[in-house]
């Protein structure tokens, strides 16, 4: 028994190339007047049957995301749940469902001119799927764990866009963990990475001094303002 349990727990701290127990993330969000963060965490498992896939359901991550935000025009802070997201990862693979499909999301076995088709995000006026390549692969060692990692970016005629650096268990590091729309100018969900963690396993970009920073610059009460002439 006692190592049974220590078998474990060492496939446990090893992780996996996607969502591990506890899994967060921690997105940075700046767009005009409002700033904040989108926060994902993993809530739980569903089974779901797709029709482009196998013909038996498949377990599933949910990863459930909220939005974090504080408006600089009127003040104000507030809190926006913006749904599920709902993931399914083999070896290799992380595939994200949409519209009854599973798509690919990222392909860690993938070499450089290797491409796929992405799924939007949110209902814009744009196209409803991209394509996504892969400039380069390789791997990189973070919290003493070899962790493999693509470099993306979108096709030159996509309107869904992912690029930059994309990490085994992290994601996205350059970007949202999500393909954002390239066809509305200042319509977005997220911004790139600020920080994951899960129950073994920390990463920041450093971008943010915290991973649920709100403001950029401290709040000052009025009592403490004092205004003189010239």
């Amino acid at each position: 028994m006692l190592l049974l349990f220590f078998i474990s727990g060492l496939k446990a701290a090893s992780g996996q190339i996607w969502i591990d127990s506890g899994s967060e993330w921690y997105y940075d969000y700046n767009n005009f007047w409002v700033t904040g963060y989108i926060h994902l965490n993993y809530t739980g498992d569903t089974l779901i049957e797709a029709n482009n896939f196998t013909e038996d359901p498949v377990n599933c991550q949910i990863l459930t995301k909220t939005f974090y935000s504080h408006n600089y025009e009127t003040n104000e802070s507030d809190t926006t749940v913006l749904g599920n997201e709902y993931f399914y990862s083999n070896e290799d693979t992380v595939f994200l469902f949409r519209n009854g499909k599973f798509y690919t999301l990222f392909d860690f076995s993938a070499q450089t001119g290797d491409s796929w088709t992405i799924p939007q995000t949110y209902e814009t006026s744009c196209d409803t799927t991209g394509i996504l390549q892969v400039v380069a692969a390789g791997d990189t060692v973070i919290n003493a764990q070899e962790l493999r990692y693509i470099e993306v970016e979108p096709h030159e005629e996509s309107e869904w866009v992912i690029h930059g650096t994309v990490i085994e268990k992290i994601g996205p590091v350059d970007h949202y963990i999500l393909p954002e729309q390239n066809c509305i100018t200042d319509l977005m969900e997220g911004g790139p990475l600020r920080c994951y963690e899960d129950d073994f396993f920390q990463y920041s970009t450093g971008i943010s001094s915290e991973c649920d920073f709100l403001v950029s610059v401290e709040k000052l009460s009025l009592e403490k303002i004092k205004v003189y002439p010239n």
